[in-house]
């Protein structure tokens, strides 16, 4: 009730007092966890105060842990972190009677066939898995997990793909970069599709999706001439590779390396040519 909460709320505010003067008090076994011990405090100017000092962290989540925080607290402790210059998730203060949701779906999933026979999935944080973050939402996403599909047929006009291999899947950090890499039993020139999926304490989320032609480097170009223009001069000219990059003409090449060799003893000049 009322007169708890006004209990609480004092316990909590002498404890961030004394641990702001480094002078930490042993508190019950139930908040053990929001403190560390008076030894573990250093100080560190080179730090923010939202990573040097964890005492107003402590108070804060602490008081919500309890269920005593309002309106008007959340609106102070909000203004207080503010001014400090650190972010709510930093001072540890989540949003009050937030709904527990799964993550949507993450933005810009991407497949990028890399030389070596590899293809690696990128993807970009949802907006609102970033909002969770800075508030320090109870809700903030933990984890991402990516699965690979290949023997993949484009669908025809209204349709839906269909895959028909299972490449696996693999778990990383919500805090790690948004990039994991496929390597095994990968075809130049067949059809890849991704599933990016987001995971918080709510379970997971719907999926984003991606998918690619994997490719690797271009055959040769064909017919290929060179003529003389000119005493020190020579023209070239040829025609696509049959194959691209991707066991066909369509994917676009994005440049041309011609080497030039004059003369035995003279020194290979190279020419890109977009």
């Amino acid at each position: 009730g009322f007169f708890s909460c006004n209990q609480t709320g004092l316990i909590f505010a002498n404890q961030y007092l004394n641990c702001e003067l480094g002078q930490v008090e042993t508190v019950t076994a139930a908040y053990a966890n929001l403190l560390p011990d008076a030894e573990t405090i250093e100080e560190d100017e080179d730090e923010p105060w939202c990573s040097s000092s964890f005492c107003l962290r402590a108070y804060f989540q602490g008081m919500y842990s309890s269920n005593c925080t309002n309106e008007d607290d959340l609106a102070t402790h909000l203004a207080l972190c503010s001014a400090a210059g650190c972010t709510p998730g930093q001072c540890g203060v989540s949003p009050l009677n937030q709904e527990p949701r799964l993550p949507d779906a993450p933005l810009f999933v991407t497949l990028i066939s890399v030389l070596g026979n590899v293809i690696d999935v990128i993807w970009q944080h949802s907006s609102l898995a970033r909002l969770w973050a800075r508030q320090g939402s109870k809700n903030v996403l933990i984890q991402y997990t990516v699965a690979l599909e290949g023997d993949c047929v484009p669908p025809a006009p209204g349709g839906e793909w269909v895959c028909n291999q299972d490449l696996g899947n693999q778990t990383i950090r919500y805090t790690a970069a948004q990039r994991v890499r496929f390597s095994k039993n990968l075809v130049i020139g067949k059809y890849y599709r991704a599933f990016v999926y987001g995971i918080n304490t709510n379970g997971t989320g719907p999926p984003g999706a991606g998918f690619t032609r994997h490719s690797g480097p271009p055959s040769i170009p064909t017919a290929l001439t060179v003529k003389i223009d000119g005493p020190r001069g020579a023209r070239s000219s040829w025609s696509l590779p049959l194959d691209t990059g991707d066991t066909t003409q369509i994917k676009p090449l994005t440049l041309y390396n011609a080497v030039v060799l004059p003369y035995p003893t003279a020194a290979p000049v190279s020419v890109v040519v977009d």
